[in-house]
C-alpha cells in the first residue's frame, strides 16, 4: 500500500522532470504567483533536482499554490506528508495532514486524489479519520489553506458527526443556526440535536436550548430548562450563555446573583482548573466574562450575593468570590469586601471560612504569616485540599516561613489522602483535582528521595494519629 503511493510520487517526478533544466525561470514565474510554477518549483526542491533537496521549502511552494486552489499542488503535498522520511527526506510523517490535502484536492476537482485518500484511510484507522475531518471542514470554512467551500465543510463535519464527534456536532449546530455562513436551517440542526442527545446527555440539552432561543417564538421556560439541564456537561457556553439571560432579564425574570455564580462556574471552567496556565484564547474568553461579573456584581452587591448561597452548595461560589476581589479579578482589589465574604461563611461556622480568611491575609500588604499558617491549619478540617496544599507549599519555599520538610510533606501526604475521596464533595472540579493530585503526588516523590528514613516514619505516625498530627503542626 505504501509503495503504491511512493509510485505514484515517481511517476510525478518524471512529468515535472523537464522542469530542472529551467528552474531559475520556473522560480521567477513562481515568484509572479502562477500556481503550476510554483508547484513545479516545490516539486523541485523536494526531490532535489537542479538543487538541494529542501522538503520544506518545497511544502512552502505547494501551500503558496494550494491557497490559489491549484489541485496538483494539494496532491503533492498530501503524497508529501503520506511517504515522511520515506522518501529519504526530512519531511515527517503525517497521515492525518495527508489525508487532509487529498480531500482538498478532491473538492478542487482533482478526482485521482481519490485512490490516495483511499489508502491513507487505512493507515488512519476510525478514529484519527473522525479527528481529521474535523481538521478538514475547520480548514473548508477558514480558507487558509485553499479557497474557503461551505458546503463541502458542512459534509465533512456531518460525516464526523454521524460518526458521534462532539466537535463536529457542535460547529454543526452552531452552522446551522447562526445563518452567518449559510441560510439558517433549523430542521437540520434538530437533527444534529438528536445526535448530540443519542451520546452525550448535557450535550443534547444545550443544543435544545440553542434550538429553542432561534424559534420564531421561543418558549423562554424550555429555554432555561434546557440550559438549565445542560450545566452538568461543564461547558462554559451553556454556563455564560444562560447567565446572560439572567443578567439581561428581557425574557427571563432578571437574576443578578444567579448570574453571577454561573459567570464565576464558567471561568473556571475555561480556565481549566486553579493550578493550569491559561491560554491566549481562554484570557481573552476570561476577560469576557469579568466585564459581565463587574456589571452583575455591581448591581447586586454582597448581600444579593449572600441571599442566594442558602446553603452549602454555593460555598464554594463565596470562596471565588472573596478570591476575585482581593486578586482584583472582577474589580479593583477590595479587601474589606472580602472580609464581608469570609465573614458571611464565619456565620455559618464553616471551616472555609478560616481559608478565605488565609487567602486574604495573603494578599494584604503586610501579611501576618503567623496568623495566615495558624487560618490554613484550622481550615485543613474542611474536604477542600488546596488549604493543607498551599501550606505545604509555604513550608517548601521557606520564603515567608522556615522551611520545614517534614511538615510538608505530612501536609502534601494529608492533600493526597483528601483528594483520594474528592468525591464525597463538589469542592473542585475532577480536572481541578486531576492536576492537583498530580503536583502533590510529584512534590511527595521529591521530598520522600531527600528525607531521612526517621522523618517517613514521623510522617506515617502523623498520618495515622490525629493527635500527633496536629502536634507536628501546631506553629
Amino acid at each position: 500500500m505504501r509503495m503504491f503511493i511512493l509510485a505514484i510520487v515517481a511517476t510525478c517526478a518524471f512529468q515535472w522532470g523537464h522542469a530542472v533544466d529551467n528552474l531559475a525561470a520556473l522560480r521567477s514565474k513562481a515568484e509572479q504567483g502562477d500556481p503550476a510554477a510554483q508547484t513545479q518549483v516545490g516539486f523541485l526542491y523536494y526531490r532535489g533536482q537542479g538543487t538541494a533537496a529542501n522538503p520544506e521549502v518545497a511544502v512552502s511552494w505547494w501551500k503558496k499554490a494550494a491557497r490559489q486552489g491549484y489541485a496538483p499542488a494539494m496532491v503533492a503535498l498530501g503524497r508529501a506528508y503520506y511517504n515522511g522520511k520515506a522518501t529519504g527526506t526530512g519531511l515527517d510523517e503525517d497521515f492525518p495532514e495527508a489525508w487532509i490535502w487529498f480531500q482538498l484536492a478532491i473538492h478542487a476537482g482533482d478526482s485521482s486524489a481519490a485512490e490516495d485518500a483511499r489508502h491513507t484511510e487505512v493507515e488512519l484507522g476510525a478514529f484519527r479519520l473522525n479527528s481529521a475531518r474535523l481538521r478538514l471542514g475547520d480548514a473548508l470554512i477558514q480558507g487558509e489553506r485553499t479557497p474557503k467551500d461551505i458546503p463541502s465543510a458542512v459534509q465533512a463535519y456531518q460525516a464526523a458527526a454521524q460518526d458521534g464527534l462532539v466537535p463536529a456536532q457542535l460547529r454543526l449546530m452552531d452552522i446551522y443556526l447562526s445563518g452567518e455562513l449559510m441560510p439558517p436551517d433549523l430542521a437540520a440542526a434538530g437533527d444534529v440535536c438528536v445526535l448530540m442527545a443519542k451520546l452525550m446527555h448535557g450535550e443534547g440539552h444545550y443544543c435544545r436550548a440553542r434550538l429553542e432561543l432561534s424559534a420564531v417564538a421561543p418558549d423562554w421556560k424550555k429555554v432555561v430548562s434546557e440550559y438549565t439541564a445542560a450545566l452538568a456537561w461543564r461547558d462554559p457556553r451553556p454556563m455564560s450563555e444562560l447567565a446572560d439571560l439572567y443578567a439581561e432579564g428581557i425574557n427571563v425574570r432578571r437574576d443578578d446573583p444567579r448570574a453571577f455564580f454561573l459567570y464565576s462556574d464558567a471561568m473556571d471552567v475555561v480556565n481549566g482548573g486553579i493550578l493550569q496556565e491559561p491560554t491566549a484564547e481562554q484570557m481573552s474568553l476570561n476577560e469576557q466574562l469579568a466585564v459581565r461579573m463587574r456589571t452583575v456584581a455591581a448591581r447586586t452587591g454582597l448581600a444579593g450575593l449572600e441571599a442566594l448561597a442558602k446553603d452549602n452548595t454555593h460555598v464554594r461560589a463565596l470562596l471565588r468570590l472573596a478570591e476575585r476581589y482581593y486578586t482584583g479579578e472582577i474589580a479593583a482589589a477590595d479587601l474589606p469586601t472580602v472580609g464581608k465574604v469570609c465573614a458571611v461563611l464565619d456565620r455559618r461556622n464553616l471551616p472555609e471560612a478560616h481559608y478565605c480568611r488565609a487567602r486574604a491575609g495573603r494578599a494584604s500588604p503586610n501579611p501576618n504569616w503567623k496568623r495566615i499558617v495558624s487560618e490554613y491549619l484550622a481550615a485543613s478540617s474542611s474536604s477542600d485540599p488546596r488549604p493543607s496544599f498551599e501550606l505545604a507549599e509555604l513550608y517548601v519555599e521557606g520564603s515567608h516561613i522556615g522551611r520545614d520538610d517534614l511538615r510538608a510533606m505530612v501536609l502534601y501526604s494529608w492533600t493526597r489522602d483528601v483528594l483520594k475521596h474528592q468525591w464525597l464533595n463538589s469542592t473542585l472540579d475532577p480536572q481541578q483535582a486531576d492536576s492537583l493530585k498530580s503536583l502533590v503526588l510529584a512534590q511527595i516523590d521529591a521530598l520522600g528521595k531527600r528525607m531521612s528514613a526517621t522523618g517517613l516514619q514521623e510522617v506515617q505516625r502523623a498520618l495515622q494519629d490525629p493527635r500527633e498530627r496536629t502536634k507536628l503542626l501546631k506553629p
